[in-house]
């Protein structure tokens, strides 16, 4: 068949198609694998040889090539996660047997998530996995908890990814693992270097940015640099079979640098990279075998082939870190340095596919963060009290799942989301719960035995700074807000509802109002001046009173756009097409009705297109800069991109957007073809873009996907391509036909998002804050019930706090940070039980508490910074520990008067703060 055609071997597909339909189905008689498996060019390795020498144009002997046995599994895709479980004990199953048959044999897995289900289903399985790594043969590796997106997920859950992955390598198997293995993972943030390098990592693996589509990423073998410094040794070349198919571009992409420590990034032209390379290039190359995506790798085919290609002395059998080490032994001082995010070229798409399950995401992460701190507090408060470790961890866990990376991105079949977003929904109702019950202990605790106005409302800033801000409330069923001022960090504050009345006429507020005219609404208060256009619904001017300043360009509007969007249909769910922006459908204005408020004033447009409809609220209030907007969505129509856009009129080149524990500076107009690729590009809470005078900050509750031209600044809202196809006969069928959909995100969807406008540049201005408050609202606890019993935990023992009223808004916060560019993130206390776990569900009370606190600089800014601890929380000492608080990197943390720490922050670094108390 090759010989007839004389065509390149289609690899992949003809394995693919051959795993499928001869080894997974269990209808095919035997006989039938037989007579495939007996394909003469697929198991005599000199035929196979010949035609990957001929085909490809190069010879084996000229690169040595390492074989590592490896079965790339995803824990979820075209597959539910059911079906997972049960293909993870199969592939382990087999990886065992071939290490009982073949004593050459070796086997790498990644995926702590993996293991545990295997040491919960199949105890003696998981006993057989740890005699084979003791040996060295079944090796551990990859050590976040599964092979997880790094763009979606906030920093705190890439930190926990590794925490939770590696202690449970650690309390298993006697060692983490010191290579970070994200083989398909799509693009990595820029400052995932010091996460990784903090938990233990040495190296790292990647093939996904292979894929790239514009430009090929010129290294194979470089120290990848994140935003503090922090440098890790990285191998990225093609994967399984692709492997040997582009082993002669190992040449070009392994050159040597012709000096020392050359940084290069996206800033920089390929040619101009490429010229300050020798010739010389690094021998050494990794060769994955095992059929990947869907597990049940290595087949013993593939392992008599390595076998035999290792007898012709063709390559070596290894395993990952072994080959790491040789890897670098080669490439000796002269290493490139990439100073820059790993952006991958492709897949652009899954920034904004399948909405809901980024939304039940973020909400996710902010409240798993809301109650670590409220049960911290209550932990060192209440010296009865039980921190409940083991649910927290289950908590995290499940997140931690919901965030690998063709989950979260949105590329896998119905029947997962059906099933994810059901586990997401129920996990959020249960920390809101455990939330509501924490809040209850404080509130009575602080009241004690005195009966309580039902109007007093208890309000908790989680935040490390002082904040104004609004809570919401229902009286009469009507949703009323209520204003909080000035409430200090980690504290709670009582507030009156005593006012509010649902059947009180509005008192209309006159600092902000609205004028109907001719051809626009105008909405105004004593800050900002917005123009809206009544034909169109864009808003054609927003500007600054204190100095007049337009921040929209002449002729231009923000308003809301939609594009036909329609990929190629093998990567429809993951892709977005590049010629969308040609493909404009138009949209008409039905309505646009005024709702007054007493301190806002909203314009509520109708627009419509084809089959959807789209309802928007545009919100001005009184004595902000903000202006907020509430989107909710009716979408019919497949094959749409929906995006709002921004036409700032900002003298800039430059914009900022917030990434996991970083923020990542981009070009609005690129000059190099790697800066080019990046059209449509990943951020998280914020995005910020201003000169030397103005500024604007974009925040969301949601969205990830952006992109910025000579056009505007646009967010991407919606994608509605189509689902990828499952294999028929491989996954759990979920989703009851009535609901089965081909296409992905039709129906109804709420976004929320604001615009900051400001003076000064964007440091100035704290977009970082912007973010954290819209996303982390003030938290209230409404007490209707007038009970003055005191509330108990689960476990029945009566709660005391110490001290209470030191929680309460006084002079100062619980914790205070003296820099607005040093944020907060995490309270906790440390992990010091994972090792040896008991049979308590809790952390057992201490007199002398620790705490873990973790920060991060999020400016870009070297500071000297003081967290200062109420007079209640006396320190006793303090050390910076790295993320797994295993290793001290700073012994002596310098402790002033018992009460405040001193520390000194790089840019973009994150410390790992253990505190213990008196």
């Amino acid at each position: 068949m090759l010989r007839k055609n004389g065509k390149k071997l289609k690899v992949k597909y003809k394995l693919d198609r051959f795993v499928d339909a001869f080894l997974y189905n269990k209808r095919w008689k035997r006989y039938w694998r037989k007579r495939f498996n007996n394909l003469h060019w697929y198991y005599r390795t000199k035929p196979f040889v010949r035609i990957v020498e001929t085909l490809f144009k190069y010879r084996f002997r000229d690169y040595n090539l390492y074989a590592i046995g490896q079965s790339h599994l995803d824990a979820a895709w075209k597959f539910t996660k059911l079906s997972t479980v049960r293909r993870v004990i199969l592939t382990v199953q087999r990886a065992i047997k071939n290490l009982e048959r073949y004593p050459f044999f070796k086997f790498s897995q990644t995926s702590p998530q993996y293991y545990q289900w295997i040491k919960t289903l199949k105890p003696k399985l998981f006993n057989q996995i740890k005699k084979y790594q003791k040996n060295g043969r079944f090796e551990i590796c990859g050590g976040m908890w599964v092979e997880a997106d790094t763009n979606l997920p906030n920093g705190e859950s890439l930190v926990r990814q590794r925490l939770y992955g590696q202690y449970f390598y650690l309390k298993h198997f006697g060692k983490v693992s010191k290579v970070e293995f994200l083989p398909d993972t799509f693009g990595f943030s820029a400052n995932l270097p010091q996460i990784l390098i903090k938990s233990g990592a040495k190296y790292f693996y990647t093939s996904k940015i292979t894929w790239n589509d514009y430009s090929e990423f010129p290294f194979s073998n470089f120290y990848w640099q994140g935003l503090d410094g922090s440098k890790i040794f990285t191998h990225c070349f093609y994967y399984y079979i692709y492997a040997v198919m582009n082993l002669s571009k190992c040449k070009d992409l392994a050159r040597k640098p012709k000096k020392k420590d050359l940084v290069f990034d996206s800033t920089h032209k390929i040619e101009e990279i490429l010229s300050k390379l020798s010739k010389r290039y690094t021998k050494n190359c990794s060769f994955f075998y095992g059929f990947s995506d869907g597990g049940m790798g290595p087949f013993e085919e593939e392992i008599g082939l390595i076998a035999n290609m290792g007898r012709m002395g063709l390559l070596k059998i290894s395993n990952i870190e072994n080959f790491f080490k040789i890897l670098k032994k080669e490439c000796g001082n002269l290493i490139p340095i990439w100073k820059d995010e790993l952006y991958l070229e492709f897949h652009r798409g899954c920034y904004t596919s399948q909405a809901n399950i980024k939304k039940l995401n973020r909400l996710c992460e902010v409240n798993i963060r809301n109650l670590e701190i409220l049960a911290t507090i209550l932990y060192l408060f209440s010296p009865e009290f039980k921190y409940p470790k083991k649910e927290i961890d289950k908590f995290w866990k499940t997140i931690l799942f919901n965030q690998f990376h063709d989950i979260l991105p949105g590329s896998s079949i119905q029947d997962v989301y059906y099933e994810q977003e059901q586990e997401l929904r129920e996990l959020l109702k249960r920390i809101q719960d455990l939330m509501n019950n924490y809040l209850k202990i404080i509130h009575h605790s602080m009241v004690g035995d005195k009966a309580t106005d039902s109007n007093k409302k208890l309000v908790f800033n989680s935040l490390s700074w002082t904040r104004d801000g609004t809570v919401s409330e229902y009286i009469g069923g009507k949703k009323k807000e209520i204003k909080v001022k000035a409430i200090n960090p980690f504290s709670f504050k009582y507030i009156s509802a005593r006012n509010l009345n649902a059947n009180k006429k509005i008192e209309l507020n006159k600092e902000v109002r609205y004028v109907e005219k001719k051809n626009s609404f105008i909405l105004d208060n004593n800050t900002l001046r917005v123009v809206l256009n009544k034909n169109t619904g864009k808003i054609i001017s927003v500007r600054l009173k204190k100095d007049s300043k337009e921040f929209i360009k002449s002729n231009k509007g923000i308003n809301l756009k939609v594009y036909k969007n329609k990929p190629p249909k093998q990567y429809a769910a993951w892709n977005i097409d590049l010629r969308y922006t040609q493909n404009k459908i138009p949209i008409k204005l039905e309505n646009i009705e005024v709702i007054e408020d007493s301190n806002s004033v909203q314009l509520k447009e109708t627009l419509s297109f084809k089959n959807s409809k789209i309802m928007q609220n545009i919100i001005l209030k009184d004595n902000s800069q903000d202006l907020i907007f509430h989107t909710n969505m009716d979408i019919h129509d497949k094959n749409l991109l929906i995006k709002i856009n921004f036409p700032f009129d900002l003298n800039t080149n430059k914009i900022y957007g917030e990434i996991p524990y970083g923020v990542k500076e981009r070009k609005i107009q690129p000059h190099t073809k790697f800066q080019k690729a990046k059209w449509e590009f990943p951020a998280q809470k914020w995005i910020a873009i201003s000169d030397k005078n103005h500024g604007i900050t974009l925040v969301n509750k949601s969205k990830y996907g952006f992109s910025a031209n000579k056009n505007g600044l646009s967010m991407s809202l919606l994608v509605t391509t189509h689902y990828p196809i499952g294999f028929y006969f491989s996954y759990i069928k979920t989703v009851p036909n009535k609901l089965r959909r081909k296409y992905i995100d039709l129906g109804k969807h709420e976004v929320k998002y604001a615009l900051k406008f400001h003076e000064g540049n964007w440091k100035n201005a704290h977009p970082w804050k912007f973010g954290y408050e819209f996303n982390y609202p003030l938290i209230l606890y409404s007490n209707k019930n007038q009970s003055t019993r005191k509330r108990k935990q689960k476990s029945g023992q009566k709660l005391e706090l110490q001290n209470p009223s030191s929680l309460l808004n006084n002079k100062n916060g619980l914790i205070e940070i003296s820099e607005p560019n040093v944020i907060l993130q995490t309270m906790k206390p440390p992990e010091f039980n994972m090792l040896n776990e008991s049979n308590n569900k809790s952390l057992k009370p201490s007199r002398n508490k620790s705490i873990i606190l973790r920060l991060y600089e999020t400016a870009g800014m070297g500071s000297q910074c003081i967290v200062k601890f109420s007079k209640c929380l006396q320190v006793k000492d303090a050390m910076e520990m790295d993320l797994l608080e295993l290793e001290e990197l700073q012994k002596d943390v310098l402790i002033r008067d018992n009460s405040s720490l001193i520390l000194h922050f790089n840019s973009f670094e994150i410390k790992t703060l253990k505190i213990s108390f008196k």
